[in-house]
């Protein structure tokens, strides 16, 4: 009984830590996804109808639980692709949707929209067809879309399928949530597995495989929100720890992969560490170079802090939990630990590929100096 009562006791718990939305619009428009080669042979595994090509070959895409085949050759000396979008087997019906002609370098053919079934459902799926590297191949540029609420706000949300096969699971998504409502998705509304909405932390428990439904749990571990949020005193990653105490000084957070671009920018802080301001330095480095480099900045960069991320992995756990993207990011913390300052990433929606786009490495170098000049001294 008294087991039962403290279950009980529990479940309205449970219930308010998780939050359930529902993404059903589907829309074309993403950053660029895994490219995905096709394989290509000189003879068709199944009976099709095509038309003549000079140098055909045959191969198939997979999207959900089906294929497509495609045909590629040469007509009047230029290259054709073909993709059976809506899978009858006739590819000479498809003309109106990819039958391309494109000079033979060019690197982008098509968008195409193709219709597949999966789990007794009709969906569409926008691919991009590409010749790269002397190989043809694809990727996804579908999202699903809508308005959601969460904790009584409305905000716009979507989800997108990172390995362009048309299935959503928890290890190949990408999604953005518009926190501050400006119709336009920013580095620190970006994320695969945490988000910080409005002061407190989710990460992506459940989504289905139609990129539909997604669940949301509450959860303990220190992601930052945006400009303005008190920053965490710690954040965790694979064995290590970064810790950022509140000692009434300033904090500059750089976080930045190994390269000679970077030293005039460690030169210039080293030389700018005082009673006033610290830095810490993230750096993205390979495992074989990590003792070097530690060598390195004890001797040349004496009054940083160095943390090595070593490898990918430890490099998207991070940068989830930051909110970072890549090549660099800064952060300035204010005494009291707010962050007064991030480098912004914007997503430009306006072309079905999605543009990434942040300030130069200059830019961001004449931001430390016109902060260290003018605000700090």
């Amino acid at each position: 009984m008294k087991k039962l009562l403290i279950i009980l006791l529990l479940l309205p718990v449970f219930v308010y830590a998780s939050v359930s939305v529902k993404l059903d619009q589907t829309k074309v428009g993403m950053m660029q996804t895994l490219f995905k080669p096709i394989v290509l042979s000189q003879k068709p595994s199944e009976i099709l109808v095509y038309p003549n090509l000079e140098k055909i070959q045959f191969g198939k895409i997979n999207i959900g639980n089906s294929y497509f085949n495609v045909i590629t050759g040469i007509k009047n000396n230029k290259r054709v692709i073909i993709v059976d979008s809506n899978n009858n087997k006739n590819l000479t019906d498809d003309y109106t949707d990819n039958y391309i002609f494109e000079s033979m370098d060019n690197k982008i053919y098509d968008f195409t929209t193709i219709n597949y079934n999966f789990e007794g459902q009709n969906y569409e799926y926008t691919i991009v067809l590409e010749y790269f590297l002397d190989k043809f191949g694809y990727f996804g540029i579908t999202r699903k879309e809508d308005y959601v609420n969460i904790n009584d706000k409305r905000y716009k949300m979507f989800i997108a399928d990172t390995n362009s096969d048309g299935v959503y699971d928890l290890e190949n998504i990408v999604l953005g949530i518009d926190l501050n409502s400006d119709n336009k998705y920013e580095s620190n509304e970006i994320f695969k597995k945490y988000i910080n909405i409005n002061g407190e932390n989710y990460e992506v428990a459940e989504v289905s495989k139609n990129g539909e439904k997604i669940i949301f749990d509450k959860t303990n571990e220190n992601i930052i929100g945006n400009v303005g949020y008190e920053f965490p005193e710690n954040i965790n990653f694979a064995d290590k720890k970064i810790e950022i105490k509140n000692n009434k000084k300033w904090e500059i957070i750089l976080f930045v992969p190994l390269n000679k671009e970077y030293n005039k920018i460690f030169r210039y802080l080293n030389d700018n560490v005082s009673d006033k301001l610290e830095v810490k330095i993230l750096l993205l480095v390979n495992k074989e170079e990590k003792d070097n480099i530690k060598e390195i900045f004890e001797k040349e960069y004496s009054n940083l802090e160095v943390t090595l991320i070593e490898g990918i992995n430890e490099y998207e756990i991070i940068q989830e939990k930051m909110k970072l993207f890549y090549p660099h990011t800064i952060i300035i913390l204010n005494p009291d630990n707010k962050m007064v300052y991030k480098t912004k990433a914007e997503i430009f929606e306006k072309e079905p590929i999605w543009k990434i786009q942040m300030p130069t490495l200059e830019e961001e170098f004449n931001t430390l100096k016109i902060f260290i000049e003018n605000i700090l001294y």
